[in-house]
């Protein structure tokens, strides 16, 4: 073989090298997971020591309940008509409990939350089992580096509305029991870099 045909390929395979090694020096800059995206999801305590009770509410909640967020206040919830104005639709109410929709702001009837409220203190907002996952996230206050969810802002309406304090939210996934957290993984387009 003789010289020139070996400088040849070696010549591309350094050409070719070079530009690899450049663009992985050119990275975009990398975001690593961080609390506003990571979502830990635990079993409210009131769905647990009532499901075995047959048409039970958490049973009802259970069946048709698909990512929800949830808390209890601190004090007990009156169902007031002040207190129901907070509702776009009731559901079915008894002297315990009111399950019905709360609009979101911003957001079309579509996006609207299921929401339980207990006179204990329970609040759990949720989506039902045939929506996706995806559908928690309030798209339009993403940062790209944190997000709120629709879930958490329907919690703090029904707060303001119950004259009760919001203490944060707790998140869970009826249709997966076992699992115990949520990451949402996302790009956005800053000074024409992919974050």
């Amino acid at each position: 073989m003789n010289a020139k045909n070996v400088r040849k390929p070696l010549f591309v395979g350094a050409i070719a090298l070079t530009l690899l090694v450049a663009f992985s020096l050119i990275s975009r800059p990398a975001m690593p997971a961080n609390a506003s995206t990571v979502f830990n999801l635990q079993a409210p305590s009131f769905v647990s020591t009532t499901n075995a009770e047959a048409g039970s509410i958490a049973s009802v909640i259970g069946d048709e309940a698909g990512i929800s967020a949830y808390y209890q206040a601190s004090a007990p919830i009156v169902f007031t008509s002040n207190f129901k104005a907070v509702f776009r639709t009731i559901e079915a109410e008894t002297d315990d409990y009111i399950i019905g929709s709360v609009a979101v702001e911003n957001y079309p009837e579509s996006e609207d939350v299921h929401v339980y409220v207990n006179t204990n203190g329970w609040v759990l907002a949720y989506y039902l089992k045939a929506n996706p996952v995806g559908k928690i996230f309030d798209w339009k206050s993403y940062t790209g580096t944190s997000i709120d969810t629709k879930l958490e802002k329907t919690l703090i309406r029904v707060a303001s509305f119950a004259e009760v304090t919001y203490t944060g939210a707790t998140f869970y996934d009826f249709r997966y029991p076992n699992a115990n957290r949520l990451m949402l993984i996302g790009e956005t387009y800053d000074n024409n870099f992919w974050c």
